[in-house]
């Protein structure tokens, strides 16, 4: 287990993640710190055509 790394993500394993365990704590308990490129950040809040994840990436603070 990646003790005490960082990790820079993608929105393909933010929405997978979301998908399969319905918000992004797994991240924080893995990771010391989680980094979101902006465009990322964009792509995220914008939440296509459904919205899928935009509150579980939303209320995930500490990203």
């Amino acid at each position: 287990m990646p003790e005490n790394k960082e990790i820079v993500i993608n929105t393909g394993p933010l929405l997978a993640l979301i998908a399969a365990t319905g918000n992004l704590e797994l991240l924080q308990h893995l990771y010391k710190a989680v980094w979101v490129p902006y465009e990322v950040v964009l792509e995220m809040e914008a939440g296509g055509n459904a919205g899928f994840g935009v509150k579980q990436f939303e209320t995930a603070t500490w990203l």
